[in-house]
């Protein structure tokens, strides 16, 4: 950054626009630059722009300020909405007498993290468009804590497609800003079709890894599941870092697991398998094995999915699984974000 940028990032102003060099964005300096100059100064709000790319707002609420992380065409929409935040709690203000159930900064939050749900889904896209390839395809998102670090990308190269399933750290908005990292990093790495993905794979830890050292931001991390599919031959590969993958062929379900140790030790191997008209691929982040069921005494676990995923009927559609799904946790509530992929051959 420019020293006149960065004597200049907040002015006056209530609301400040500065553009900066998108490797500030990779650190936490200058998030707490601005936040602990905003509190000081009593400053609302301010934007910053990264290389025309993406944004980061930073909204105060007294003595803390929020942040949502974004893609430059979603900032309208952000002012948008806060916009009309703003007026709900003056007509609130005006209908109650002054007497409001929630503060100011409180609506404005519930309008930040609306708004970062909307920025979290608008990274993906319509998994409709798998049924291009696939007979069915449908995801089951239930995030512990809107908008969630559950995500799922895919790509198709020639002849062949690249399915993505991501968990990554933490919930609620803080999630949703890793996740936007995690995937500008994805797409960077697969960009063109990888000729090794374990190797694909460790490179794009080892690049995580780097961005985290000196800049204290341990929560800069992912567990992540892939398969890359032939279009043609119908053969796929399959390698994890704790996001598993339970695949039923002529009505058997077997799962794969994997771990990011293993991955990161060299020691994962890429899974390679037939595949064939009617054959289904569920795809899924820990929260899902992690579930306690009804009883609270159990896990469900890779077993139980295993045993979950058998007991559905031919052709499933996503309502039987998350009908035998709802069975096991009963009303035990979930401790993570759920994310499943459910894809048919």
């Amino acid at each position: 950054m420019k020293a006149s940028e960065e004597d200049n990032i907040i002015g006056k102003s209530q609301q400040v626009k500065e553009p900066v060099n998108s490797s500030d964005s990779q650190t936490d300096d200058l998030l707490q630059k601005v936040s602990a100059e905003m509190l000081a100064k009593q400053i609302d709000s301010v934007t910053l722009y990264f290389d025309d790319s993406d944004f980061i707002y930073f909204k105060r609420f007294n003595d803390k300020v929020k942040q949502v992380h974004g893609g430059n065409e979603e900032y309208n929409h952000l002012q948008r909405l806060l916009t009309a935040k703003e007026k709900e709690v003056e007509s609130r203000a005006e209908d109650q007498n002054g007497l409001e159930s929630l503060t100011t900064g409180e609506l404005v939050e519930e309008g930040l993290t609306m708004d970062a749900t909307l920025i979290h889904q608008s990274m993906f896209t319509p998994v409709s468009t798998l049924e291009e390839f696939f007979t069915q395809a449908n995801i089951h998102f239930e995030p512990f804590e809107a908008p969630g670090g559950d995500f799922y990308w895919f790509k198709n190269y020639p002849h062949k497609t690249l399915i993505i399933v991501g968990d990554c750290t933490g919930h609620g908005m803080q999630g949703t800003m890793i996740t936007m990292s995690i995937l500008t990093l994805l797409k960077q790495h697969f960009r063109l079709l990888p000729d090794l993905l374990s190797k694909e794979i460790s490179d794009l830890y080892t690049e995580i890894y780097n961005l985290r050292e000196g800049s204290n931001n341990d929560l800069l991390d992912c567990e992540l599941g892939l398969i890359i599919i032939d279009r043609r031959t119908l053969v796929a590969e399959y390698i994890g870092s704790g996001v598993n993958m339970v695949l039923r062929q002529g009505g058997k379900a077997e799962a794969f697991t994997s771990r990011k140790a293993k991955l990161l030790n060299g020691k994962q191997d890429v899974r390679n398998f037939q595949l064939t008209r009617g054959d289904e691929i569920y795809m899924f982040s820990d929260g899902i094995m992690d579930q306690f069921n009804d009883e609270n005494t159990r896990k469900l676990g890779s077993k139980g999915m295993v045993e979950l995923v058998n007991e559905l009927p031919m052709k499933p559609k996503l309502e039987d699984f998350e009908k035998e799904f709802a069975a096991f946790r009963g009303h035990t509530p979930s401790l993570d974000d759920q994310t499943l992929l459910m894809l048919t051959i």
